[in-house]
């Protein structure tokens, strides 16, 4: 059995996570394109500070706690992987600034290539 290090995976930057598979890695942007996609509507139809399940880039649920929503994922879909986020209205505004390029990382460097 592994064991966390406390040096970062190849690939990750975090401490005893493995690096994501290239899959695994479309899922999430593909998830999190959807959650962009569908923030104003969101927002508009009320659900500010809700959860929304996301699979496979579709908004499937809206659940009103976190809990809630991972447990409706879990009967849903058991190990396979889904993606939960809150419905924050301040998301709107960093959404902009990263696509404006006006958000840095941490590491100093652009937080999205140009």
């Amino acid at each position: 059995m592994a064991t966390p290090t406390s040096d970062p995976a190849p690939g990750t930057g975090e401490p005893g996570v493995p690096p994501l598979s290239v899959a695994d890695y479309q899922r999430l942007e593909r998830d999190f394109a959807c959650y962009r996609r569908e923030l104003a509507r969101l927002l508009e139809e009320g659900h500010a500070n809700r959860h929304v399940l996301i699979k496979d880039g579709q908004v499937l649920s809206i659940w009103d706690t976190v809990g809630d929503a991972l447990q409706a994922g879990h009967d849903r879909f058991g190990l396979e992987p889904f993606a939960v986020n809150k419905i924050n209205p301040l998301d709107v505004e960093r959404f902009a600034l990263l696509d404006a390029g006006k958000v840095r990382d941490l590491r100093g460097g652009p937080a999205c290539p140009p």
